[in-house]
């Protein structure tokens, strides 16, 4: 248990760097195997010096955003970090200590899970890439990012020698990087990502997306139900209902003390139908009086400049939506106090933004949910980077008839305490779910792997359906641990 004094500084010297954010261009990607307990524990011993510690990449984030507002972007001012996380396959690989206590979900897998975060047809395990193929699951995988990709490069040759040193085999590897200017921050469907990033409290303060107890996120902590994560749930959890069928257990016993300052992390390659969300937005939008550049930004919630519907709605005449948005007649829409100034009480029918959208159906904000629940039990602290190349350059934006063959998309990350009561909870029952928040609201047009000819509810327009564009082709749950764990699990 952590007193409520603690230090933040001193914890972030302990916590994985990911976590907090690496804000990097690039990242690779390393997924990798342990011949045996022996040398799997030399191989931790000998890279966990060489890993980002929190303090390090936050203070680093402060100084390259405070040379940017004077500078413009400080290209002088460059790092490259790494991180690893391991597998339920790998922590018992390493012989990690009371895996017995560790919840239910990770001990299933991700694969595991399937039927419950609705990875079905298309997006089967049975259909997933390696090194994920059929549900197999990797011991770890190693994370870097950088700016520059010749030191990006040059850092992963060195940890590929430390792998070869121990006897550790690559079984799979993934690229990410963030999409050339203009689009960058924008993922492949070409909306602006990470607008409502929440803070984590006391760790973090970008100041768009408010702020989430430290529990929420790191084992040890308090969270937003007044429990300690990682220990025994005080707080029971809301009665069964048709809301809420299957409300989270609590853990039997206690995690392990090395656990603490760890996160799960939640891995998930999502690969984007850019050319099947563009010809379904062409050719759905008339039939409701919409024009396909509305219809996508109803789908989302937001214009792809991140500017939200519930305040701009619609376009002045004068503005062109297949040339820019709201925003560039009102940049301050963007700033941080107007950006995620909403809480859709003013909206209950989804006249602005549709209960159905990606943004309402992972976020309801302030909207009335069943037992009393709040959308702030459930928030994520997502740190994911797009994948692939770009889509169709010199391509008009909607009615195109260029075939999507290529393989581009979103690498999802997000960091959690408790992968049931965030990723899976938003993912099954409020995502993937028609009658959230009302019955004929449709799922989410954007994230629900289980939305071929879903239904969306455009209110005072009508409904429309979509295929599915989004389809999982890997992913896996891990364990972000402590730099003071990894020195354990190496003993």
């Amino acid at each position: 248990m952590t007193d409520a004094s603690f230090s933040p500084s001193e914890e972030l010297r302990d916590i994985q760097g990911g976590a907090i954010g690496f804000l990097k261009d690039h990242e690779r990607l390393l997924f990798i195997n342990f011949t045996d307990a022996a040398s799997a524990k030399a191989f931790l011993a000998e890279i966990e010096p060489t890993l980002a510690n929190g303090l390090e990449v936050r203070s680093f984030n402060e100084a390259f955003s405070e040379n940017r507002r004077h500078n413009g972007d400080p290209d002088a001012l460059q790092s490259t970090w790494v991180n690893i996380w391991l597998t339920r396959s790998g922590l018992t690989c390493v012989g990690a200590p009371g895996l017995e206590t560790f919840p239910e979900e990770f001990a299933s897998s991700m694969c595991g899970r399937a039927a419950l975060i609705g990875d079905v047809g298309a997006s089967d395990p049975s259909t997933w890439q390696a090194p994920f193929t059929g549900g197999a699951e990797p011991h770890a995988a190693i994370v870097l990012a950088g700016d520059n990709l010749a030191d990006l490069d040059a850092r992963r040759a060195k940890v590929e020698d430390v792998c070869a040193r121990h006897s550790v085999t690559i079984v799979g590897r993934q690229d990410g990087d963030a999409r050339p200017s203009p689009f960058r921050g924008h993922e492949h469907f070409g909306f602006k990502d990470g607008v409502s990033q929440p803070d984590i409290e006391k760790f973090t303060k970008r100041g768009k997306g408010g702020t989430i107890p430290p529990g929420d996120v790191f084992i040890g902590y308090p969270d937003s139900e007044g429990n300690i994560s990682g220990q025994p749930v005080t707080i029971p959890p809301p009665a069964p209902s048709a809301y809420n069928p299957t409300p989270v257990p609590p853990p039997a016993q206690p995690l392990p003390d090395w656990t603490r300052n760890g996160s799960f992390v939640v891995y998930r390659k999502l690969r984007q139908d850019v050319a099947g969300f563009n010809t379904s937005m062409a050719n759905a939008a008339p039939g409701i009086g919409l024009t396909p550049e509305q219809l996508a930004a109803k789908s989302v919630g937001r214009w792809p400049s991140g500017a939200p519907m519930e305040r701009v709605p619609g376009c002045p005449a004068h503005i062109d939506p297949a040339l820019t948005d709201p925003s560039a007649e009102t940049p301050a829409l963007l700033s941080a106090e107007k950006i995620n100034a909403f809480d859709f009480t003013d909206d209950p029918d989804g006249n602005n933004v549709p209960r159905g959208s990606h943004i309402r159906k992972t976020n309801p904000r302030k909207d009335v949910l069943a037992d009393g629940d709040t959308s702030d039990k459930h928030r994520m602290v997502r740190r994911g980077i797009t994948y692939g190349p770009e889509f169709a350059p010199g391509e008009l934006a909607y009615g195109q008839t260029v075939p999507d063959s290529q393989d581009r998309g979103l690498l999802f990350i997000n960091y959690q305490s408790s992968i049931a009561r965030t990723f899976e909870f938003v993912q099954s029952h409020w995502a993937n779910r028609e009658d959230f928040q009302m019955p004929g609201d449709g799922k989410d047009p954007i994230i629900s792997q289980d939305n071929a000819d879903g239904i969306f509810n455009v209110p005072a327009h009508g409904q429309v359906t979509f295929a599915r564009w989004v389809t999982t082709v890997g992913g896996g749950y891990f364990f972000s641990p402590s730099l003071s764990g990894l020195r354990t699990l190496a003993r």
